[in-house]
């Protein structure tokens, strides 16, 4: 357990900052559901500001933020113009467990960190594509085993927000999370960016 959150840490703070900056773009579709069912398609983006948050289990300032994250997700749920999205570098199975109550290697790590579970939409980015097993004898996919948000979007540091306007265009990148759980600047920058995209 130990071993592992060491390495899940150590992935967070070598990662780079995206250079090319996917502002004014058509947000890219990665293939594949929603673990809530929803097909990843534009008209999933059509009609709706989108925050878009890409996270990984274990990265600490992506668990900082979940509790922020889930407060706007409760904050905006009457509003059928708004939707989030989380966009995972793990499997549907392993951000299930994260979710979950329970024993799993996952929902360990999230309690021990001190997460909430994630409230709102989740694309597991890394269903089908390879990984090694750690020596709890859990599948780990980190690293060069799944690249597929690097390759589809561009991201490489995490946590990473984008704000996607009504017509799925990218119209803002927010790098990093909050300084602590209880960061309330994060989520009134957050709220900020939102409420002034569904005035448009």
């Amino acid at each position: 357990m130990k071993q592992t959150l060491l390495t899940l840490f150590t992935f967070c703070f070598l990662c780079s900052f995206d250079k090319a900056g996917p502002e004014g773009k058509a947000i890219p579709l990665l293939p594949g559901k929603t673990l809530q069912g929803h097909a990843m398609n534009a008209a999933y983006f059509k009609g709706h500001v989108t925050l878009v948050n890409f996270m990984y289990i274990g990265c600490p300032p992506c668990m900082n933020e979940i509790g922020a994250m889930n407060r706007l997700y409760h904050d905006y749920a009457g509003n059928n113009k708004f939707r989030m999205l989380c966009i995972a570098r793990q499997t549907n199975a392993q951000m299930n467990s994260f979710n979950a109550a329970g024993a799993s290697l996952y929902s360990r790590i999230r309690t021990a960190l001190g997460a909430e579970p994630i409230a709102y939409d989740i694309l597991a980015a890394c269903e089908g594509n390879a990984s090694h097993t750690d020596t709890t004898g859990e599948n780990i996919r980190i690293g060069k085993e799944c690249n597929a948000i690097e390759e589809t979007y561009g991201v490489d540091s995490y946590p990473t927000a984008w704000f996607v306007d009504k017509n799925g265009i990218v119209r803002k990148v927010s790098h990093g999370g909050p300084a602590s759980k209880d960061d309330q600047d994060f989520y009134a920058r957050m709220k900020q960016e939102i409420d002034a995209m569904l005035a448009e």
